[in-house]
């Protein structure tokens, strides 16, 4: 039997140690969705901690490189799974982006957790700040 394989989009060219500078929209964007794929199982500090390591080497503009949507559902993945990232900014990158720079885990607020309830449904394991 032959070893089972990953998908295509979750190639090994994409990494911990992937480096997006001078990388055109198509390279970003498949990195962002194999990793966006990877994290549908990873839930908070876990998850918080895997894309804080897998992003660092990011910056806001590499981020806009990659389409709209696909920024999105990378934010909306985190979000899903209990990472915050902030909903309503001017670009999903920047929302990303404020992820990978902060220093610790942000600490849901009531008001966060209502607001993502309200518009997504339960978040997976959020636990709010206390």
């Amino acid at each position: 039997m032959a070893p089972t394989t990953r998908s295509s989009s979750s190639s090994e060219n994409y990494s911990k140690t992937f480096d997006p500078t001078g990388k055109d929209e198509e390279t970003i964007k498949k990195c962002i969705l194999a990793r966006t794929e990877e994290y549908a199982d990873m839930y908070d500090e876990d998850l918080w901690n895997n894309f804080h390591e897998e992003f660092a080497a990011w910056n806001e503009e590499t981020l806009r490189i990659a389409p709209f949507k696909t920024l999105t559902e990378l934010r909306d993945a985190l979000r899903t799974n209990g990472v915050y990232a902030a909903k309503g900014s001017p670009h999903p990158a920047s929302a990303l982006f404020a992820v990978i720079t902060e220093p610790e885990q942000h600490i849901w607020t009531e008001e966060d957790i209502r607001y993502h309830v309200l518009r997504r449904g339960t978040p997976g394991t959020i636990k709010p700040e206390k």
